[in-house]
């Protein structure tokens, strides 16, 4: 593991991503990186009793003065799966690398998982076995059974239970509590409201479910950054889903 980091967002969740990287490599020098306009004013962050800066505008060459390798590894802190997308392109523009997915020594991962990169397994997580992780996915305080896949940048938030042989596609968020049936699938870039019951395939892209059992309530609003990065194929797919 390399002895320096970049975490991608400087939010509440990138400083608990903060430490769960120390559990794994204690004393790791540690950058935030955030050029989100809401993020410009804040130059540095405090995490307990460290003061990490936060660089904004992707140039690291500062921090690299004495050594070239420095500063090449990151993981997502965000667990907005949009954002995620959004500063991972402007990561890897900038010459990153995903790092291995970062978990918690108070994380339960069985073995024959596979966890990706550029990810967080947060304290409190249940992986049951053969559960494959995509990269960037963040994985909070929740239940997962046996043989489920998550896509790239999916995000898993506190409280829910996802029973096994359950696909959950690229850039899904599931929302605080959200409970899912088993041998289901959720199509990509599907938000799932808070305490939902997702209990039949979400089959169309891009959408708000809501509700038990868990029903579209509206298209997903994404942020023109975002659909910027995308090829015109996938666009022409929400579209015709309309």
């Amino acid at each position: 593991m390399s002895d320096t980091m970049v975490i991608l967002g400087s939010c509440g969740s990138a400083r608990e991503a903060y430490w769960v990287l120390q559990e794994s490599n204690p004393g790791a020098e540690t950058l935030f990186v955030n050029d989100l306009p809401e993020a410009q004013e804040v130059n540095v962050i405090t995490v307990g009793k460290q003061q990490v800066e936060v660089v904004h505008d992707w140039d690291f060459s500062n921090f690299r003065k004495h050594r070239q390798s420095a500063f090449r590894k990151f993981i997502c802190g965000m667990g907005d799966p949009i954002v995620k997308r959004i500063l991972v392109c402007k990561a890897l523009a900038a010459g990153l690398e995903p790092a291995p997915t970062q978990v918690s020594s108070n994380a339960f991962v069985r073995p024959d998982c596979s966890l990706g990169r550029g990810g967080v397994v947060h304290p409190g997580a249940y992986l049951f076995t053969n559960v494959c992780l995509g990269d960037y996915v963040t994985f909070f305080c929740a239940r997962c059974g046996h043989d489920c896949i998550f896509g790239d940048y999916a995000t898993c938030t506190s409280g829910c239970n996802i029973a096994g042989h359950t696909v959950i596609g690229e850039g899904v968020h599931l929302g605080l509590g959200t409970a899912v049936r088993q041998s289901l699938t959720i199509a990509p870039w599907v938000t799932v409201g808070m305490q939902s019951a997702v209990v039949k395939d979400l089959t169309q892209p891009g959408i708000v479910a809501f509700g038990a059992p868990a029903v579209k309530v509206r298209n997903a609003d994404f942020p023109q950054p975002f659909l910027d990065t995308w090829p015109s194929e996938w666009l022409r797919e929400l579209r015709h889903n309309d």
